[in-house]
């Protein structure tokens, strides 16, 4: 198997698929993953649902993914708004 750089339009720039190059979106060929819980609103979400997410957005949980080496782990930014939701009160 060859690893190669691809754009994604002819004569565009083409990307190596480097770690730097996927966490940026840059190569066009990576995915944004996305976990999705189903919260009803106005209610409390199932306590270990609740925990298991606030795993996998702290730090301990971010450097497992990292870890793996299959996913990138999430940026601050990008946790956030996910922290705050669990956060909200029913």
């Amino acid at each position: 198997m060859k690893v190669i750089a691809v754009s994604e339009h002819d004569g565009g720039t083409a990307y190596a698929p480097t770690y730097e190059n996927v966490a940026s979106g840059a190569y066009p060929l990576s995915r944004v993953t996305y976990f999705h819980v189903n919260k009803q609103p106005g209610k409390q979400l199932d306590p270990v649902m609740e925990e298991l997410m606030r795993f996998i957005l702290s730090r301990q949980g971010q450097s497992v993914v990292s870890d793996q080496q299959v996913f990138l782990p999430l940026r601050g930014r990008q946790a956030e708004p996910s922290e705050r939701t669990l956060d909200q009160a029913p």
